[in-house]
């Protein structure tokens, strides 16, 4: 089945959102505005696309009645919405090449997955390496100097157990090692993508866990030797 992903990416923090639908319509485009009104921890003051049948007439004044200014990109410069397309390539590598097959049926649940460890936890190199939710985090607490400090959201709540494995995937024909953490609730935590599968991959793995998050009280793993 042919499916279609919609994404927003605020253009300063590259926060994003994700869904996706079966068909490139206008409704679906619509619902998904709403999504994204509803998702964004920030107001959003503008919806910047292209050309395409699903951003017309409907899509646009939908937009604007929320308040939203609306405005098209130049015909054939896809260049002009750079970081949507950036982000699409990262999507595709980083997630979409990793799935055992595209109809997966938890697909929905495996992209909300990849969305919040994106947000949450990825480091995000135009940023330094901090993550789009502590580039919002610091935007927000520069621009009003009353704050008390705290986001306007919050990230996920992390459990105490962690559980971490690795699976084989390749990489242009190669084989890599994909090691993945996750919490006892389910949210993703980090991940590495690693050549050999050996104890100092392990070891930098968990640096990067340590690093990030703090220590947990319990960590679960195979018994390999790794």
């Amino acid at each position: 089945m042919r499916r279609f992903q919609y994404i927003a990416i605020d253009d300063v923090t590259r926060f994003r959102a994700l869904k996706i639908y079966n068909k490139h319509t206008q409704a679906n485009a619509i619902d998904f505005i709403d999504h994204i009104i509803e998702k964004f921890p920030i107001r959003i003051r503008e919806v910047r696309t292209d050309n395409g049948h699903e951003f017309q007439a409907k899509f646009h004044w939908h937009v604007e009645d929320k308040g939203i200014r609306h405005a098209y990109i130049k015909r054939g410069t896809p260049e002009l919405n750079g970081k949507v397309e950036r982000s699409h390539r990262s999507d595709q590598q980083e997630f979409y090449q990793h799935l055992s097959y595209k109809e997966d049926v938890d697909l929905e649940a495996k992209l909300d997955e990849w969305e919040r460890f994106y947000n949450f936890a990825r480091p995000h190199g135009a940023h330094k390496g901090q993550t789009p939710y502590e580039a919002l985090r610091d935007k927000l607490q520069k621009r009003d100097k009353c704050s008390t400090g705290q986001p306007r959201f919050t990230p996920p709540q992390l459990a105490g157990e962690w559980h971490l494995d690795e699976v084989v995937i390749l990489i242009k024909g190669e084989k890599h090692w994909l090691w993945r953490a996750v919490d006892s609730n389910g949210d993703v935590l980090d991940i590495l993508v690693h050549p050999p599968r050996n104890k100092s991959a392990a070891e930098r793995f968990f640096r990067k866990l340590f690093r990030r998050w703090g220590r947990p009280c319990v960590l679960v793993t195979d018994k390999l030797r790794s």
